[in-house]
């Protein structure tokens, strides 16, 4: 008798068609879902690419009309902040006939950033001396901080202090 009934326990037979069918359709899915955030990313990295590309066509255009003015010493500062990270923020200076000068804000010490800002303005200003210098911040942009903006500006409020042939756009 006990040998019939471990011969009748080896006799189970378990059917995993079920388990299997569950298996295949969560595979599916996630090889569904997976195609379709590749499709959104190639997407997004295409619109970044063609937005990159404007920007750049965007700043030749402006490096050549600035260049293209033989009296008028203009500077534009462009300030932004990385939407990952709101802590970090980037300050860009094009001044005429110079490269691109990059200064970065890290957190709320921001101090030694913007007497490097005012140094470099007030050094191309005395540099230009009788020729009139325009200083232009983008204002009214979402990707520039309140205090950031307000802290240019007074510095740019002070430059036009100091200096008679500095003018704010």
């Amino acid at each position: 008798m006990m040998r019939k009934r471990r011969h009748n326990q080896g006799d189970i037979l378990i059917d995993l068609t079920s388990l299997l069918d569950v298996v295949f359709i969560i595979l599916l899915v996630v090889i569904c879902n997976q195609q379709k955030i590749t499709s959104e990313v190639q997407t997004q990295q295409a619109e970044a690419a063609e937005l990159s590309e404007q920007a750049d066509v965007q700043l030749q255009l402006y490096q050549d009309q600035m260049n293209m003015m033989d009296n008028l010493c203009l500077v534009s500062v462009n300030a932004r902040y990385e939407s990952e990270n709101v802590t970090v923020r980037h300050v860009y200076i094009q001044k005429k006939g110079e490269e691109l000068e990059e200064i970065d804000f890290i957190g709320k010490q921001t101090a030694e950033s913007l007497q490097q800002i005012k140094s470099s303005l007030e050094e191309y200003i005395q540099s230009h001396p009788g020729n009139p210098v325009i200083l232009s911040l983008n204002e009214n942009d979402e990707k520039i901080l309140y205090r950031d903006e307000k802290a240019i500006q007074t510095i740019f409020n002070d430059l036009k202090r100091d200096f008679e042939n500095v003018y704010i756009k």
